[in-house]
Order: structure tokens, then sequence, then C-alpha cells
């Protein structure tokens, strides 16, 4: 929002609490506020790391994939080779595995960006808490 359209918006609040006969002081205050009472960039700079944190995640993500398909095509292959059965268990124990590492590397860097947010979140509500009417 620019600086006209809060002036506006201030001004607008103040007619209707001075039309309901209450005191604008609350309002007067908030008007007074400057730009820099409100954590716009701040919110901006938590955004770009939560995307950041999501890209890497992504790419960690694509890459096991990956390494899973190529499991999968070798496993397929040996399959087809006529494999002795030892070396198709162990692939596939080895599939099970890289399955369970990557849903455990999930939930983990999950709990890790849920706990940023809520950190980050409970910081803006202390940092705009003492700055209210």
């Amino acid at each position: 929002m620019d600086k006209v359209t809060f002036d506006q918006c201030v001004q607008h609040a103040r007619d209707a609490f001075s039309a309901l006969g209450l005191k604008t002081d609350p309002i007067d205050a908030i008007g007074s506020l400057t730009e820099s009472d409100f954590p716009t960039n701040e919110v901006r700079r938590l955004e770009q790391g939560i995307k950041a944190e999501t890209r890497a995640y992504i790419k960690f993500l694509e890459s096991v994939s990956s390494d899973i398909d190529e499991l999968k095509a070798l496993s397929t292959a040996l399959k087809n080779d006529t494999a002795n059965k030892k070396d198709i268990a162990m692939l596939e124990e080895k599939l099970s595995s890289d399955i369970d590492e990557l849903r455990s590397s999930s939930a983990t860097i999950e709990q890790k960006v849920e706990g940023m947010l809520e950190r980050k979140i409970s910081e803006l509500k202390k940092s705009t808490t003492g700055k209210r009417c």
C-alpha cells in the first residue's frame, strides 16, 4: 500500500471513529507510524528464504528421484539378464533404503522449514506487538 492510500484509509477510520463519538487517539497513533514501523522488508526477506529452502528441497528430491530411477532400471536389466536372486534382492533392499532415506530427509526438511516459519512469525509478532495502539 502506498503512502497516499494509507493516509486516506487512516483519514476514513478517523472520520468513522469521530462519527461514532469515539476517541481518535489510536487512529492518530497508527497514522503517525512510518513505513519502517511495518515489517514489509522483513516479510519479503523471509519469503525469499523460504523460496530458497523450497528450491533446495526440490533439487534434493529430484536427485534422489533420479537415483531411484537408475536403481529401478538396473533392477529391471538384471531381471532381464537372468541375474541371480541375491543381486536382485540386494538392489531391491537398496531401493527400499533410498526410499526410506528420502522420506526421512523430507520429514526433517519439512520440520526445519516449519520451525523456521514459526520462529520468524513469532519474531514478527513480537516486533509489531509493541507498536500497536
